[in-house]
């Protein structure tokens, strides 16, 4: 989908590599601070449980 500077934008997953191969879904983009930071929210399906590393806290 396209991507808007001014609201939330919603792009469609259609699949991955590794870990994230067969998944599916969609990733919202939450602008932050325009064009600096934005929060990613990502809503998946059909990945197996991931692995710890990627579960910790930054």
């Amino acid at each position: 989908g396209p991507y808007l500077t001014y609201e939330n934008t919603y792009l469609a997953v259609t699949g991955g590599s590794g870990v994230f191969k067969g998944a599916r879904g969609q990733v919202k983009l939450h602008q932050l601070i325009f064009p600096f930071k934005i929060f990613y929210t990502f809503y998946l399906e059909g990945i197996p449980p991931l692995p710890a590393e990627l579960l910790g806290e930054p």
